[in-house]
């Protein structure tokens, strides 16, 4: 806001301006040209308005979840498809899915069950610099799993400055210690989300691509046993990258960062009853997403209780998520120094943050070690509040709709078979080496583009590929995902990174340095990781 209280404006970047400019061009200039042979009318207008979206999603022309509306226009009125149809995929069980894990979240934030949980994990790992900094890493990777990537380090990030500020006073700013332990936040937040497919929008898109397109539903635990290993071995990779080659320091030189953590985890007090009840929940959510499947075969239990034949992932979620409406919080203080609706707000913001991985790194400006004291009291009222709860990013749920609605239009047209009998000299190469380029590219272009709009834009395609060389999607659909939030590099990849940048304690060329050894490193692991579990988790 100005100072008198008017919006801020914003001018447009040059890029921006270019990349709107390009789209339109791009767009008149394939709706002018004829249809290449062996592709229909219908297939070469969707072509047109992928190349206006892919130009638009990767500069940010206009707003990236504006820029996914243009299928529910566009496609009626180039006589692709009708209104209905362009239509239904913004209200495709994957978009309540994401919206029943967002309300979840929400009430975990509200009541700080986070930080308690990323605290409890860090009071146990001592003071060894090292051991304090892998504590952060995987305080921030376990909860990423569960809430948004940039939400998560949004709380940790004043924890892990307090702690940097009191062992080093002020030799902090610049140290080396600091700059690992940020950095690392950062990083373990975006590996995190990699978890379970609620952990990150990309995930999600896979999942509902695959089940639109194939009918096969990738099950919560299936999703968990190969991206649980990726997560598992990129964390250490991280550690091993930013302690021992980009940013070495001495033992000696850190000392008393466990005693921060202890008092830290001393003013949240004991655990609220409001606090208990959402671990309840969230507890119940998992182990059903993690046993639906068994249940479903139970045939004892279906008879007993046949909506259990019926139940599916996105019932959970929603339920989940409804659940925080109805069960009271009772009469309680929550702990630590945000209210609720403080919480909240952050959480819609840095949730949409995650969405497009893009963030200016101007938003969370001045970030300091910060005092969490201080409490609300709460008598009455329902685990979370519609207020609250209004702030979920919901411009996420409109670029899945708009992505799924594309990949559609796609897929009827017969424009995936085309792209797939194009694509089929790829289709010779090694499958390691395939899986290895996919990996790389989206990577390194998700430094610069939205991970969700680059997953939208190209697992349709990767998908056609799959299809000419006789391979499941999914084992070029997930590679896509892992990799989306996988981008290291830069303050505007990804809303974590922004976020770290944004304390003032990190300098783009420190980010880049380490985050070019990661991507490298990354890229090969993630690779042979997926190359050797996809196969034997989906029986491909």
């Amino acid at each position: 806001m100005d100072a008198d209280g008017t919006p801020e404006r914003r001018e447009r970047a040059l890029y921006q301006k270019i990349g709107f400019w390009c789209g339109l061009v791009l767009f008149a200039t394939l709706t002018v040209l004829p249809a290449p042979a062996g592709i229909g009318e219908a297939a070469w207008a969707t072509v047109a308005l992928a190349g206006l979206m892919a130009a638009w999603w990767a500069t940010e022309a206009i707003p990236v979840p504006a820029t996914s509306l243009l299928p529910l226009i566009m496609l009626p009125l180039l006589g692709v498809t009708t209104t209905a149809e362009a239509s239904l995929p913004y209200g495709r069980p994957v978009i309540f899915l994401l919206l029943g894990g967002f309300i979840a979240a929400l009430a975990m934030q509200r009541w700080n069950l986070h930080r308690r949980i990323a605290l409890s994990i860090l009071a146990r790992v001592g003071d060894h610099p090292g051991a304090l900094i892998a504590g952060f890493m995987g305080a921030a990777a376990f909860l990423s799993m569960w809430i948004s990537n940039t939400a998560t380090t949004l709380m940790i990030v004043p924890i892990a400055l307090t702690v940097a500020e009191t062992v080093l006073g002020q030799q902090a700013r610049g140290h080396r210690f600091t700059l690992a332990l940020l950095i690392g936040c950062a990083w373990s937040a975006s590996i995190g989300g990699l978890g379970t497919y609620i952990g990150t929008p990309p995930n999600l898109f896979v999942k509902g691509f695959i089940l639109e397109s194939t009918g096969r539903d990738i099950l919560f635990i299936e999703w968990m046993a190969f991206a649980v290993p990726v997560v598992a071995v990129m964390v250490p990779l991280a550690w091993v990258v930013l302690t021992r080659v980009c940013f070495r320091f001495r033992p000696g030189e850190v000392t008393g960062g466990g005693a921060v953590v202890q008092r830290e985890l001393a003013k949240l007090g004991p655990m609220t009853v409001a606090e208990k009840r959402v671990t309840l929940v969230l507890l119940t959510m998992a182990l059903l997403w993690s046993t639906r499947q068994l249940l479903v075969e139970w045939d004892w239990l279906t008879g007993l209780l046949p909506f259990m034949a019926r139940l599916s992932d996105t019932h959970i979620a929603v339920a989940g998520g409804l659940s925080m409406f109805l069960i009271p919080a009772g009469r309680t203080v929550a702990a630590g120094g945000e209210t609720g609706l403080k919480a909240a707000e952050q959480a819609g913001t840095s949730s949409e943050n995650d969405t497009d991985s893009q963030n200016s790194g101007g938003s969370q400006s001045g970030i300091k070690g910060q005092n969490n004291s201080g409490s609300q009291n709460n008598s009455g009222g329902a685990l979370i509040t519609w207020e609250e709860a209004v702030r979920l990013p919901w411009g996420v749920l409109l670029l899945f709709g708009g992505g799924l609605s594309l990949a559609g239009a796609i897929q009827s047209t017969g424009l995936a078979a085309w792209l797939g009998t194009a694509l089929v000299g790829l289709a010779a190469a090694p499958l390691f080496l395939l899986i290895l380029a996919i990996v790389a590219l989206v990577i390194f272009l998700t430094e610069l583009t939205s991970n969700t709009a680059t997953t939208a834009a190209l697992v349709p395609v990767l998908s056609a590929l799959a299809a000419s060389a006789n391979l499941d999607p999914v084992i070029l659909a997930a590679p896509v995902a892992m990799a989306a939030s996988c981008a290291f590099m830069l303050p505007v990849a990804t809303g974590p990174n922004a976020v770290v940048f944004s304390t003032g304690h990190i300098r783009v060329p420190d980010m880049m340095r380490a985050g070019l050894w990661l991507n490298v490193i990354g890229s090969f692991a993630v690779a042979a990781l997926l190359y050797s579990l996809l196969p034997v988790i989906f029986g491909l």
